[in-house]
């Protein structure tokens, strides 16, 4: 069960998340989901994530928030799933009405900057998503831990949604270079605060371009290191109109002798977009929707 309770400065104590621990087989992965529901009373800013896993390698974690109103409680995991990508659990309506609020690559404390936080519904259900490899010959026991850190109603000036894009139309032959452009369009004015990116064990580079007002700027954001992408905050903010795009280019070298394409094993491969913006006008929390869906390829 996840506490919560109030202080006497009027912030909320952090919600720690005692996520069920996994075993891992020997020389594999695995990627199990649990859906469960937060225990906060009311709606609450978090300003800070703090990720722990002790002796564990920890490909990523991702936390989703589901925004539907069907709280039936037969819906919650009572442990732990493995369903690709969180697939098949939740309500039925889980795939168009969630939103993702962390996406971390590695155990660590991730604090959004000073003005920023994503927010919680209250007794918020959250799917949680995580990878974890183990090179030993034996299983290994995985155990990870979610600390999400409030922030002070006075602290927070723009309340970010997620940008969560990814690209599925490629295919990497082996023993190849190849690379692959596509572009997310805005489809409404947009404040982009930060952007990131996500591939798997053969991602060798990942550019960032915008084209704003139909003018191509300089890129905005690059990656080599495929373990560990950076998150690129942006001082100031990203403005995006209707129309305008952010043109993403993902480089990979196959190194193995088999046909890839997308998915989420660590043998397959993958092209996304991943960032936060804020609106014009800030919304109600059910409102605070984010975007999703797939980049469009783009043919050179």
């Amino acid at each position: 069960m996840l506490l919560v309770a109030g202080t006497a400065a009027g912030r909320a104590r952090p919600l720690r998340v005692p996520l069920t621990p996994f075993e891992v087989p020997p020389g594999s992965d695995r990627i199990p989901c649990e859906y469960i529901e937060l225990s906060n009373p009311t709606s609450m800013d978090v300003r800070r994530f703090e990720v722990h896993a002790p002796r564990t390698r920890l490909h990523h974690i991702l936390l989703y928030a589901y925004l539907g109103e069907d709280r039936d409680p037969r819906y919650l995991t009572n442990g732990l799933r493995d369903d690709v990508g969180c697939i098949g659990i939740g309500p039925p309506d889980m795939a168009s009405h969630t939103v993702g609020l962390l996406g971390a690559v590695r155990a660590g404390v991730y604090a959004l900057p000073e003005g920023y936080a994503v927010s919680l519904r209250p007794r918020q259900p959250v799917a949680v998503n995580m990878h974890a490899f183990n090179a030993k010959r034996r299983p290994r026991r995985a155990v990870v831990r979610l600390t999400l850190v409030p922030a002070a109603a006075d602290e927070v000036r723009h309340h970010l949604e997620p940008i969560d894009i990814v690209s599925t139309a490629f295919e990497l032959p082996p023993q190849a270079h190849t690379v692959h452009t596509a572009d997310f369009t805005a489809p409404f004015p947009m404040n982009v605060a930060m952007v990131s990116s996500h591939q798997h064990r053969f991602g060798s580079r990942v550019t960032i371009r915008p084209i704003v007002g139909g003018a191509e700027l300089a890129p905005l954001y690059e990656n080599v290191r495929w373990r560990e992408p950076p998150l690129r905050w942006l001082d100031p903010p990203l403005r995006l109109e209707p129309g305008d795009r952010l043109g993403v280019r993902c480089e990979w070298y196959n190194r193995s002798d088999a046909t890839l394409g997308y998915g989420n094993s660590a043998n397959d491969e993958m092209c996304n977009l991943n960032g936060y913006f804020f609106r014009d006008e800030d919304v109600a929390p059910e409102a605070r929707t984010g975007v999703g869906g797939f980049l469009v390829p783009v043919v050179e």
